[in-house]
């Protein structure tokens, strides 16, 4: 049986309606944003990941890998492989923290900062785009329930 025709079996049953839970709603939700800018990011030769660790570092400014990891929600091992391409893309490189030389920072690099900037509109409107069936109120509201969570 395929997804779809599964999906179909599902809501042709006779069963009683039962509240989809919220965690399910939100993954849903967030796949279909996210869907919508990997596909924005894929004709940019970009992935949604590394978008991600480009905008937290643009925001952010110099970060340690232990708090991109947080923020992104990507466990070290997969960070590290990401932030080695995005090195060798010239996108961002690494240095040590003149605070505290055991840390190492990660920092955009103007290359990597004009990409952002290149790439921003184009994420924003795919963001807007999977949102559309919302109204702007809506979409606001969501916007600030969303921010209470994060």
């Amino acid at each position: 049986m395929t997804a779809s025709s599964s999906a179909a079996h599902i809501s042709e049953t006779n069963a009683p309606p039962v509240a989809i839970p919220d965690s399910l709603l939100l993954h849903r939700a967030a796949a279909q944003v996210s869907s919508r800018v990997a596909r924005t990011l894929r004709g940019e030769g970009f992935t949604v990941e590394q978008w991600r660790v480009l905008d937290c570092l643009v925001r952010y400014g110099d970060t340690p890998m232990s708090e991109i990891a947080s923020v992104v929600l990507l466990p070290a091992p997969t960070l590290t492989r990401l932030v080695d391409k995005l090195v060798s893309l010239a996108l961002v490189y690494r240095a040590t923290d003149l605070a505290d030389r055991r840390r190492v920072l990660v920092q955009v690099s103007g290359r990597g900062r004009a990409l952002h900037d290149r790439l921003v509109p184009l994420v924003l409107q795919a963001e807007a785009e999977a949102l559309e069936i919302l109204t702007p109120e809506e979409t606001g509201d969501l916007h600030n329930l969303l921010s209470r969570f994060a």
